[in-house]
């Protein structure tokens, strides 16, 4: 008999009455095991609410200034989701890209390859973004009430906001002069003065609405798909299947260039010029044609590849290489290779933008392994915690079988 056993049966059992040594017995075992029990619970508890508690804390300078205040210099190889996506602080700094989602709305991510939720983004899929070359302004369709919303130019460095009330979506009943139409790509110009997208006006004339950072409206009468920008006063259009149009700020057509037919059709997603305005990559849509690569001023095929072309995203510029959107990633048309890959945590990603700065510059590994949001495993967490579950309980099973052999001995 162990001396704790005998000390709880004395003083269980007053000296006057005699004790009946298996109840007693039995009765400090119970307590025993109910203490064990409780350790354990208690322990497990502390381990899961500490689990919980480090997996959702994210210091308030979470998203600090990436690279310099002048631009975004990396981009990550790899996009880890986190467990828990907060949302985007309003001085982040430059950031990499921008991922449109089915589930989890509008995520910004950062040079290292970190996300945040753009709260105030509509939640259409469809009204993509616009994200500077240098990853410091952001244009975007702000959802202002129910029937309402309007579109918003923040600085990310500053956390400056450009508000454009008179520019809303072209859903529903409004009295605003500019409607913005879903489905069609946004350009920022190359010194991040003006942003081009695809509008109309209230009563009806449509073309492309350029929005200035200083708060500006103009709409430029249509000449066709708009493919970016050559300089910071030439805008790019992609006429029928084989014109490339130049064309001033005021509409007025600067130079005609002729290309050689690409194999497909032309929509919405299928151009995009080089932040140089030297090449222009063409992927028909719905893009089961391939790439083809195009000098801008002479009309000449320079390269192909392949390329789907399948999401609401143009093709981007990585230096020299052209990248392919896809619900996976951003592929090298000329390799297959990842520029960019998105973890299969994700829900389907629709389309986005990547700054060509961050493309062009150097690759980051990722947020590192102290970011442990980031970490892919913990992904697993519901096997882990079952697994868990399982040891303590064998455990506490192993100890009580030794409490038992002791007592017998």
């Amino acid at each position: 008999m162990s001396h704790d056993l005998l000390d709880e049966l004395l003083a269980d059992v007053p000296r006057y009455v005699a004790p009946d040594v298996d109840a007693a017995w039995r009765a400090g075992t119970r307590r025993r095991r109910r203490r064990v029990a409780a350790w354990g619970a208690a322990g497990i508890s502390l381990a899961l609410i500490s689990g919980i508690a480090a997996l959702g804390y994210e210091a308030r300078r979470s998203a600090e200034p990436a690279d310099s205040p002048n631009g975004i210099e990396r981009h990550p190889s790899f996009v880890p989701r986190p467990l828990l996506v907060q949302d985007l602080p309003s001085r982040p700094g430059p950031v990499a890209g921008v991922l449109v989602t089915d589930v989890s709305g509008t995520i910004v991510v950062d040079g290292d390859g970190r996300s945040w939720r753009m709260p105030d983004a509509f939640e259409r899929s469809d009204f993509v973004p616009a994200l500077s070359a240098d990853g410091r302004r952001l244009g975007f369709m702000e959802r202002v009430s129910d029937q309402t919303s309007q579109y918003v130019i923040a600085d990310l460095v500053t956390g400056e906001r450009t508000e454009f009330p008179e520019v809303g979506d072209n859903i529903g009943e409004s009295t605003q002069t500019y409607m913005m139409y879903g489905q069609t790509p946004s350009f920022w110009s190359p010194d991040g003065r003006w942003i081009m997208t695809f509008g109309t006006l209230s009563d009806g004339a449509s073309g492309l609405v350029l929005l200035g950072s200083s708060g500006e409206v103009r709409l430029v009468p249509d000449h066709g798909w708009p493919v970016g920008w050559i300089g910071n006063n030439r805008l790019g259009w992609l006429k029928g299947r084989g014109v490339l149009l130049v064309t001033d700020l005021e509409g007025v057509v600067q130079e005609r260039v002729v290309l050689e037919p690409p194999s497909g059709e032309i929509g919405q997603w299928s151009g995009r010029l080089s932040p140089d305005g030297s090449m222009l990559a063409v992927i028909p849509f719905p893009g089961t044609e391939g790439v083809t690569i195009y000098d801008a001023r002479s009309g000449q095929v320079t390269g192909q590849g392949e390329a789907s072309g399948a999401l609401f995203s143009p093709p981007v510029w990585a230096g020299d290489s052209v990248g392919d959107w896809t619900d996976e990633g951003v592929i090298d048309v000329s390799t297959g290779e990842f520029i960019v890959e998105y973890s299969t945590h994700w829900p389907d990603v629709v389309g986005g933008q990547w700054a060509s700065d961050a493309l062009e510059g150097d690759e980051s590994a990722g947020p590192g392994l102290f970011a442990w949001q980031y970490w892919q495993w913990l992904w697993w967490w519901q096997t882990i915690l079952v697994g868990l579950a399982v040891v303590a309980v064998l455990l506490t099973v192993r100890w009580l079988i030794r409490l038992d052999r002791r007592r017998v001995e």
